[in-house]
C-alpha cells in the first residue's frame, strides 16, 4: 500500500495571529510614573538631607549620614532600575509567601506578633521633644488626666499606668504609652491584609496595598511612642476596614451560616452598627478624628444599594427614605459613645464649663486655625497664604505618608488618561482622604509643624488607602506588579532611617526630629 502523504498545516480560518499593538502615548506615561515616581521619592530624600532642618524637616531622616545615605537608597535604585533584580525580588518573595503559607495558622500569627513586637519594641521612640510627650508622661503620671480634648485616650493610658504603678512603682506614665503603643501596633498591622482581602485585590495588589499601609511615616506612632495619636489612628484604620467590609458589593449569603444570619440585610445592618460605634469611639480618643467622619454618611447612604437584587442602577431603586433612615440608624451608633463618654466626664466633676475655659481647644492661644492674613499670638508663626504654610504642609505630607500622596496623584493622572469604574469604597475614601487634608491644611500647630508632627499623622493612613487602591484600580497588572515591589521599598528606604534615628538617645533630641 503506498504510503499517504502527510497532512500539509492548514491556514488558521481566522488568518494570522495580529501583531501586538503597541502600546499608547497614556499607557507609555503611566508606565514611566510608576517606574520614575520612586527613582525621583529617592533623589529628594538623597539630595535635601543636608538642607536646613527647619525647611525640610520631612527629608531629615538621612541627615548626617554623608556619601552612606547614597548607598542606602541606592537599594532602592537598583530595583527599579533592573528588571533582573525586581524580578528576582518577586520571585523571592513570592516563595517566601509559599512557605509562610504552608505553616499552620497559629504558629505564623505568633511569630507575626513576635516580630512586629520586637521590632516595635527595639526601636521604641527614645525622642521626648516630638509633640507633647514629655508633658504627658508626668501629667498623667500624677493623675491629672481629665480633659477634653482626648478624654478616652488620656483616661485609658492613666489606667495603665494605674496598674503598672502598683506593680512596677513606675513614676511617670511613660511605660504605659509605651505598652499601649506597642499592642496598638500589633493591632493595627493586622487590618491591611484584611482591607486588601475585603477588596478582592489580586496577590500583586495586596502586596502594593499591605506594603504601602506598613511602611508609611505615621507608623512611628506604633514604635513606643509618647503621645495622644496613637490609639485614634488605630481607631481610624479599624473604621476604614469595617466601612470598606459594609460598601463590598453584593451581600451575599456564606456557606454554613445560621437561619438567624441568612439575611445579607441584617448582617449589613449589624456590621454599619459596629462601624458607627468605632467611628464614636475613634472621634472619643481624638476629636480630630471628626475630620474624617463625613465618610460615614457616604458609607450609611450606599449600604442599601449593594444588598442582592439590586441591579446596576440601584441607586435609583433604593427610596431615599430608606437611605436616610440608614444614615439616621448608623449616626445615631456613631453617637452612642460619644454621649457616654461626655456623661462620664461631666459626672467625674470635670464639667462641660470647663471646655472653652481650662480646656482649650487650639492649644495655649485659644486659636485652633492657621490665621488667614496675620500672625497675632506667640502661637502662630505663619499665615494660610504664606509660601511657609504651604511648604510645612508637603513636609508634614513628606513625613507621614512618603508614598502615599505620590501614589494619589499618579493613580489619579493614570485615571484620567485611561478611565475607571469609581464606586462607594472610592467614594468613602475620597471623602475621609478629603476630610484630613482639610485638617491638615487648617489647623495651627503650637510646636511648630516639625515637633508637633504627630497631630498630622492619623492623615497618612486614610491617604496612604486612598492612593493604593486608586493605583490597584488603574494600572494595569503588569505595573502593579513592578510597584508591587519599588514603591513600598522605597517607602521603608525613606521611613525607616526616621524611626531607627528617633530610637538612639544620642540622637540631638532638642531638634525635634532627631535628623
Amino acid at each position: 500500500m503506498p504510503a499517504q502523504p502527510s497532512p500539509q498545516p492548514q491556514p488558521s480560518p481566522a488568518g494570522p495571529r495580529p501583531a501586538a499593538a503597541p502600546p499608547s502615548l497614556a499607557d507609555r506615561a503611566v508606565g514611566a510614573l510608576v517606574a520614575l515616581c520612586p527613582l525621583a521619592v529617592l533623589a529628594v530624600f538623597g539630595a535635601l538631607a543636608d538642607a536646613p532642618w527647619r525647611g525640610v524637616f520631612g527629608v531629615d531622616a538621612l541627615r548626617g549620614w554623608g556619601p552612606a545615605r547614597w548607598a542606602w537608597l541606592g537599594l532602592g535604585v537598583l530595583l527599579v532600575v533592573s528588571p533582573s533584580l525586581r524580578a528576582g525580588a518577586i520571585r523571592a518573595l513570592a516563595g517566601v509567601a509559599a512557605r509562610w503559607r504552608r505553616m499552620p495558622g497559629g504558629l505564623r500569627r505568633g511569630l507575626s506578633l513576635m516580630a512586629w513586637a520586637g521590632l516595635f519594641v527595639g526601636w521604641r521612640c527614645q525622642n521626648f521633644f516630638l509633640g507633647d510627650s514629655f508633658q504627658l508622661t508626668h501629667t498623667v503620671g500624677r493623675l491629672l488626666y481629665v480633659h477634653w480634648s482626648e478624654p478616652l485616650d488620656i483616661l485609658l493610658h492613666a489606667g495603665g499606668y494605674s496598674v503598672l504603678h502598683a506593680v512596677t512603682g513606675a513614676t511617670t506614665a511613660e511605660l504605659s504609652y509605651v505598652a499601649l503603643s506597642t499592642l496598638a501596633g500589633l493591632a493595627y498591622v493586622q487590618l491591611p491584609p484584611l482591607i486588601a482581602r475585603d477588596l478582592g485585590l489580586d496577590e500583586h495588589g495586596r502586596r502594593l496595598l499591605v506594603g504601602l499601609m506598613w511602611t508609611v511615616g505615621a507608623m512611628q506612632l506604633f514604635f513606643g511612642y509618647v503621645e495622644s495619636y496613637t490609639l485614634c489612628s488605630l481607631g481610624l484604620t479599624a473604621y476604614m476596614a469595617l466601612a470598606l467590609r459594609v460598601l463590598r458589593p453584593g451581600w451575599s449569603q456564606p456557606t454554613g451560616a445560621s437561619t438567624s444570619e441568612r439575611d445579607p440585610g441584617a448582617r449589613q445592618r449589624r456590621l454599619l452598627r459596629w462601624t458607627g460605634l468605632t467611628a464614636g469611639v475613634t472621634v472619643c480618643l481624638h476629636p480630630l478624628t471628626l475630620s474624617a467622619m463625613p465618610s460615614l454618611l457616604v458609607v450609611a447612604w450606599a449600604a442599601p444599594a449593594l444588598l442582592p437584587g439590586r441591579s446596576a442602577g440601584a441607586h435609583l431603586e433604593v427610596t431615599v427614605a430608606t437611605r436616610a433612615w440608614s444614615v439616621v440608624r448608623t449616626l445615631a451608633w456613631t453617637a452612642l459613645p460619644v454621649a457616654l463618654l461626655i456623661a462620664g466626664v461631666h459626672l467625674s466633676g470635670h464639667g462641660l464649663d470647663r471646655f472653652g475655659h481650662t480646656d482649650v481647644p487650639g492649644g495655649g492661644d485659644g486659636r485652633m486655625l492657621v490665621p488667614l492674613l496675620e500672625a497675632t499670638t506667640r502661637f502662630e508663626r505663619k499665615t494660610l497664604l504664606s509660601w511657609l504654610h504651604w511648604r510645612d504642609v508637603l513636609n508634614e505630607l513628606t513625613l507621614i505618608a512618603p508614598l502615599g500622596l505620590v501614589a494619589l496623584l499618579v493613580g489619579g493622572v493614570a485615571g484620567a488618561l485611561r478611565g475607571f469604574r469609581w464606586d462607594a469604597r472610592l467614594s468613602f475614601l475620597a471623602v475621609a482622604t478629603a476630610g484630613m487634608a482639610v485638617f491638615v491644611t487648617l489647623w495651627n500647630p503650637d510646636l511648630g509643624a516639625a515637633r508637633d508632627w504627630d497631630l498630622y499623622a492619623p492623615a497618612a493612613f486614610p491617604l496612604t488607602l486612598f492612593g493604593a487602591l486608586l493605583l490597584c484600580r488603574t494600572l494595569r497588572p503588569d505595573e502593579v506588579e513592578t510597584a508591587s515591589v519599588t514603591w513600598p521599598l522605597t517607602a521603608l528606604l525613606v521611613t525607616a532611617p526616621w524611626v531607627w534615628a528617633n530610637s538612639h538617645r544620642r540622637v540631638p533630641r532638642v531638634r525635634g526630629l532627631g535628623g
